[in-house]
């Protein structure tokens, strides 16, 4: 790039830019996802020997935190985890689109479409790199 081009960039592209960078920086999901769950079972851990502990906003309950390192802590892990994911409604459908998404690009239908919606243009050869 020129400096011409370099000036004319406005503060909410170098803001895309930036957002970018961090971005590639991320890890893998499933990482992200075993880190923050074990951030949550620490803090778990913390805030019961805090004693924290709040009121139901509708039955009017105390709510104590959980430590979910004690044995008992995993236990209702284990225990709860199906219904944990039953009770999500989105997780259903998220699954599923997973599992499509997964097997169109596994399958090389993607590729596939990419090709052949860009072998009519015209204009310039277009060359489609499968990675």
């Amino acid at each position: 790039m020129t400096q011409v081009e370099l000036k004319k960039k406005s503060r909410f592209d170098k803001f895309l830019n930036w957002v970018e960078k961090v971005g590639n920086k991320l890890p893998e999901p499933l990482l992200l996802f075993a880190g923050l769950s074990v951030v949550v079972v620490l803090l778990s851990y913390v805030f019961s020997l805090l004693g924290f502990s709040d009121i139901h906003p509708v039955t009017k309950e105390p709510l104590h935190v959980v430590n979910l390192l004690s044995v008992s802590g995993l236990q209702r892990i284990l225990s709860n985890a199906v219904n944990n994911f039953l009770s999500f409604p989105p997780l259903g459908i998220v699954l599923t689109c997973m599992l499509g998404v997964g097997l169109c690009e596994k399958s090389g239908l993607f590729s596939a479409l990419l090709r052949n919606s860009l072998s009519g243009l015209k204009g310039s050869s277009v060359k489609v790199v499968v990675f």
